[in-house]
């Protein structure tokens, strides 16, 4: 008889973290496996992803760990205490009842330690096994090194990674490196009717693909445009993504900026695309100037998968990416004149750009083989539960 394993997931439902949760879960030995899905972000988007064959619960959590650390960066440690034992105990005995009604037998916490704290104690208390996965690169704060020394597995994205976090302080027997599952996408996936039409242009074209949100880099994005523009015309570029709920205002910043560059009839906001890959396909190159503490950015893996090279800031695991499936380049200073440099070197030389983009899709398709990865992760389970 299957037993019950319970992926929970605090973001906000249609990034790359759901996706790639999507890409296991529809993998699963179901013979063995019966996986339960549970949102608890308040504003997460449950039908943003088609999840097919599986219980969705969506269950907002009252308070996140990650609000409970930006009030424990001040606050003294009597009423931060005082905050833990009022706020996040409550929710770890929330989430315990939902582990016993639900007759869960494993859990796998999709993100960083930060949005798990409760569940990590709900697990500890009910003696459920767990992991977690990390997606990020940044430096652990004092209360994650704590809760971090009660979770049974952590899984990493890249062998960078797994160096980050020895760093950090979590021993290396707890750590499991495991890539990102992938589909082999299709060419002929099409972009959504709606916005296909912006993409017939006889131009080059360079694109920027995520959620528009304060910290993705878009306004380094239009700044390297507008510095490209200078010297090179014949170029559209493009943002694909649409506006986070809790990003309201930030979208009429960016036109703002476009508009006094005076570039608006060379940069299109796309909006919301269901396929971002073959979105991605239409594209001569794919720019990422993140300047989040992120972990292996999924957009830049699909981008190789769809042979086409990309740009990017050196932050997570991207540099071993670049290096690894000769696809990428890097900008160390993540200014916009060294993102123009570098958009103009692929722009002028057609021949590199495509062979960086053959090169890339290569290597991911050989390394993310989404079967194989689902693989590795349901044998960390069962070695988990073995013990």
């Amino acid at each position: 008889m299957a037993i019950n394993i319970l992926y929970v997931e605090t973001g906000l439902g249609k990034g790359g973290s759901a996706l790639s949760l999507k890409c296991l879960i529809d993998r699963l030995d179901r013979e063995r496996f019966n996986p339960i899905l549970l949102f608890d972000h308040p504003a997460a988007d449950v039908k943003g992803i088609h999840w097919s064959n599986i219980e969705v619960l969506f269950d907002p959590q009252r308070i996140s760990l990650g609000e409970s650390i930006r009030w424990g960066r001040w606050m003294s440690p009597v009423i931060s205490a005082t905050d833990f034992l009022c706020r996040i105990l409550p929710e770890a005995f929330r989430f315990s009842q939902l582990l016993k009604r639900k007759k869960i037998s494993f859990v796998h916490f999709n993100n960083d330690i930060h949005s798990h704290g409760y569940g990590i104690i709900a697990c500890r208390l009910t003696k459920t096994p767990f992991v977690c996965h990390l997606r990020s690169t940044r430096k652990l704060i004092k209360t994650e090194k704590w809760f971090a020394k009660l979770v049974d597995r952590f899984i990493v994205l890249s062998e960078s990674g797994k160096e980050f976090f020895i760093k950090e302080g979590i021993p290396e027997n707890k750590i499991t490196v495991s890539l990102d599952p992938f589909e082999v996408i299709s060419v002929n996936q099409q972009v959504d009717s709606s916005v296909s039409k912006l993409f017939d242009r006889p131009e080059k074209k360079v694109g920027v693909c995520s959620r528009i949100v304060p910290g993705k880099g878009h306004e380094i994005f239009i700044k390297a445009a507008a510095l490209v523009l200078k010297e090179f015309k014949n170029v559209h570029f493009y943002i694909v993504g649409s506006e986070a709920a809790d990003s309201k205002g930030y979208k009429l910043e960016l036109e703002s900026l476009i508009e006094s560059l005076k570039i608006s009839e060379f940069i299109t906001f796309t909006g919301w695309v269901n396929h971002v890959s073959a979105a991605m396909s239409k594209m001569d190159m794919i720019v990422d100037p993140s300047v989040l503490a992120e972990g292996l950015r999924r957009t830049l893996v699909e981008a190789l998968m769809m042979g086409k090279p990309f740009i990017a800031s050196c932050v997570g695991q991207t540099p071993e990416l670049a290096e690894k499936s000769k696809g990428g380049l890097i900008v160390e200073g993540n200014s916009p004149s060294e993102y123009a440099e570098k958009i103009l070197k692929l722009l002028k030389e057609k021949s590199v750009c495509q062979d960086m983009g053959r090169k890339g899709k290569d290597y991911v398709i050989r390394m993310f083989n989404a079967d194989d990865k689902a693989k590795e992760i349901q044998s960390l389970y069962e070695k988990i539960l073995s013990n």
